[in-house]
């Protein structure tokens, strides 16, 4: 993840002169098939862990990303966009 946030920042100086943006998005813990193999007893733990009291689905990431895509967050570049519903992240 260190190296994508890195070419993540170098992009958005390098690209943002030109009206592109580049932004990172981290997920905590996201219910898909690839997670299903992650005991229900740890992912129910993740849950009670989170504020919002659930893991964060599919959906949360697309709107997220189809929101960075629009044109109402043109000046936002560059950034790492914590997608946790609110859980801390380390650093």
């Amino acid at each position: 993840k260190s190296a994508l946030w890195g070419m993540t920042k170098a992009l958005a100086v390098e690209w943002g002169a030109i009206g592109a943006t580049a932004n990172m998005v981290s997920p905590g813990l996201i219910v898909t098939p690839l997670t299903q193999s992650v005991s229900k007893r740890a992912r129910l733990v993740e849950a009670q862990r989170n504020p919002r009291r659930r893991l964060a689905q599919e959906n949360d990431v697309a709107r997220l990303a189809a929101y960075l895509f629009s044109d109402a967050a043109e000046y936002i570049n560059g950034v790492n966009l914590p997608l946790t519903g609110g859980l801390p992240i380390c650093p």
